[in-house]
């Protein structure tokens, strides 16, 4: 390990300084409708009430803003959440049983402002239970989560202990979120298996 880390030098630190930003998440919002969402993980989720377009401002996995656009009971089972211009999904018989369902846009910050390119989270719930999704990652399926809307504003924490995990690991050189930058003249190993997770 003490090899591992001289040298890997400064980007060794720096990934440790990322993880640990990345363990509590604050913001508040301009917005985007009426909704409140209490998450003791992803895993189990209960969502009332729905937003549009919602922009957040504060720190949350070291962007300052991001993106949402969730719906909940009683709307869940009807409506599916759409960014932007997105097009209406169509409408599936499992949709009964949905009772929460969230879109989360992360701009790139390294590409210049009119090319940035937004990686987007999907996740969904039936039943209060999570039930799948798109391009979200394991490592966030623990995360702790209180978020309130309430039409010109809104405010939203987030606690990962995935994170919080990855923190610890990441003494080992072990990037259980698969998030670290390799250090300048490194190519980037493997993530963990399940640290990011495929479609679905």
């Amino acid at each position: 390990m003490a090899i591992a880390v001289a040298g890997s030098g400064c980007g060794y630190l720096e990934n440790r300084a990322r993880d640990l930003g990345h363990i509590v998440s604050v913001g508040v919002s301009d917005g985007g409708g009426i909704a409140a969402r209490v998450a003791p993980t992803r895993l189990l989720t209960l969502e009332v009430g729905g937003r549009r377009d919602e922009t957040c401002y504060g720190l949350r996995r070291l962007k300052l803003h991001w993106g949402e656009s969730s719906w909940g009971l009683p709307f869940s089972w009807a409506w599916t959440p759409r960014l932007g211009k997105e097009p209406f999904r169509e409408w599936l018989w499992s949709d009964i049983f949905r009772t929460s369902h969230a879109k989360l846009a992360f701009p790139d910050l390294e590409k210049p402002t009119g090319s940035r390119i937004e990686t987007v989270e999907e996740i969904h719930h039936h039943v209060f239970v999570f039930s799948g999704g798109e391009d979200f990652r394991i490592v966030d399926l623990f995360d702790l989560e209180a978020n309130l809307s309430a039409l010109i504003g809104g405010v939203q924490v987030v606690v990962s202990p995935g994170e919080l995990l990855d923190f610890f690991l990441g003494f080992t050189t072990l990037d259980l979120a698969g998030d670290d930058i390799p250090a300048r003249g490194e190519t980037r190993e493997p993530a963990p298996e399940g640290a990011e997770s495929p479609s679905a």
